[in-house]
């Protein structure tokens, strides 16, 4: 999933990012190394196109990955 996200660079859907969310506490998921590629891609394009890239709905989209990214390193702890 993180892998053609990354590749195409788009943003997940709220649908998506909560499956996420729950596949991850309850499987034990620790390997962040996909989530992180697909947020640098997605920091990366925001900085690239200014703050118009992404509106309030999307921002909080972007801080729920990045919520999801923190779970999965508090794990990996």
């Amino acid at each position: 999933m993180f892998r053609i996200h990354t590749a195409t660079g788009t943003l997940m859907t709220a649908e998506t990012i909560e499956a996420l969310h729950e596949m991850v506490r309850s499987h034990d998921y620790k390997k962040g190394t996909y989530v992180y590629a697909y947020l640098h891609v997605i920091r990366q394009r925001a900085s690239e196109h200014g703050p118009s890239e992404y509106g309030p709905s999307e921002r909080f989209l972007v801080g729920r990955l990045e919520g999801l990214a923190e779970v999965i390193l508090a794990r990996a702890r």
